[in-house]
């Protein structure tokens, strides 16, 4: 869950002027592009609730709906609903985790260094949905064992 503080941490910093791990030039840049930071502000928020939604697939709010989901509260969620999202997502994250591996540069750690972390979340990802899949799967129609 961790994994994706730093990214978050820098797109948060960049939107309220703050040059976390790029130069001065790059981020003045930055806020001169119509909607950039605001973006990578977006792309923040999104990676945080995703981060949390990773939690839900090891706790038991991820078996039920909480309260909050007013019209299924209480109800059991169905496996596929957790387990299809995440197994895209953690398909996707570790090679975009590699491909900032291949472009990191010292100088400029910000844009991709945290980004660097997705391969540790995405087999982070992987795991919990696969566990969560053998947990939640139920009675095996053939042998009867779950």
């Amino acid at each position: 869950m961790l994994s994706t503080l730093p990214y978050d941490i820098t797109r948060i910093a960049w939107y309220f002027g703050w040059p976390l791990g790029i130069t001065d030039e790059f981020l003045k840049e930055m806020q001169d592009t119509p909607n950039m930071l605001e973006i990578g502000l977006a792309l923040g928020v999104v990676s945080t609730l995703g981060s949390l939604l990773t939690h839900g697939l090891i706790a038991r709010w991820g078996e039920v709906w909480p309260r909050w989901v007013w019209w299924k509260r209480g109800r059991t969620i169905h496996p596929a609903t957790a387990v299809v999202p995440a197994g895209f997502v953690a398909v996707v994250l570790i090679p975009g985790g590699l491909m900032a591996v291949r472009g990191f540069e010292l100088g400029s750690w910000g844009i991709t260094g945290p980004a660097i972390l997705w391969m540790v979340w995405g087999a982070a990802l992987g795991v919990a949905t696969y566990l969560y899949q053998l947990r939640r799967r139920g009675v095996c129609r053939s042998c009867g064992q779950g």
